[in-house]
């Protein structure tokens, strides 16, 4: 309809949620899946009977955290787009995957294909997928997405020759613990950045004041972003 011409001063009110393009949800599953698979599967193909022995590559003591429910955190690029989800394996002996957390975890599977292929399935959805060198395409409808290791900015890294904070992967800022002005001391936290239900401190790289603070409580902020800035203080010696 809106390429023929067919619409009205309502067409965007009405239409809005289909002309929008399809989120990442499914194909970010896609990728965690894949990724998961490719990290923890067998060097070689024999595994034995024993699947659930605590030494087993795919089901044993992976995720394993003492008194807690097992989860291990993995974080990947997506066609260059930081995305960092829980995944766990199901335990199934089929390369099943519960992918999130809590309500939220949904479970997904990679299948083996010839020569080196394999597929991803995310409900109905399916994904092709292919190695090449060390990185992984993922075919999403005929698309080719390519899923590679990130690389992260560290907030530690860097900051102690500019003092400038650097958003460590896209997230929420939930406390500004310190201000524009303040004297903090190093490791004093300046922002707080919640992703995937972590919370990420960046702190102060050494004892300084701090210059800037650019971002608010409740703002969502990209990776790499610079989030605040500490003055080194100077020594009166």
């Amino acid at each position: 309809r809106f390429v023929s011409g067919d619409v009205d001063t309502g067409f965007i009110g009405r239409e809005g949620d289909a002309l929008l393009p399809v989120g990442h949800a499914d194909r970010d599953l896609a990728a965690i899946t894949l990724f998961a698979q490719h990290t923890y599967e067998p060097e070689h193909p024999g595994r034995g009977n024993d699947y659930f022995g605590p030494w087993d590559p795919m089901t044993g003591a992976m995720g394993f955290r003492s008194n807690a429910t097992p989860r291990s955190i993995y974080a990947v690029s997506v066609n260059g787009r930081q995305v960092q989800m829980a995944a766990l394996s199901a335990q199934s002996n089929d390369s099943t995957w519960l992918i999130g957390e809590g309500e939220a975890q949904t479970r997904t599977q990679y299948v083996y294909g010839d020569w080196g292929h394999g597929s991803v399935w995310v409900g109905d959805r399916h994904f092709g997928q292919v190695k090449v060198g060390r990185d992984l395409v993922l075919f999403d409808e005929g698309e080719a997405i390519l899923i590679s290791k990130p690389t992260f900015t560290s907030s530690t890294s860097g900051p102690a020759a500019d003092g400038s904070l650097r958003a460590p992967m896209p997230g929420k800022v939930v406390a500004t613990p310190a201000a524009a002005g303040d004297t903090v001391a190093k490791g004093a936290p300046i922002v707080v950045v919640e992703a995937m239900k972590m919370e990420h401190a960046l702190t102060a790289p050494f004892d300084g004041v701090v210059e800037t603070v650019s971002v608010a409580v409740g703002e969502q902020v990209a990776d790499g972003t610079v989030l605040a800035v500490v003055r080194k203080m100077e020594s009166n010696a």
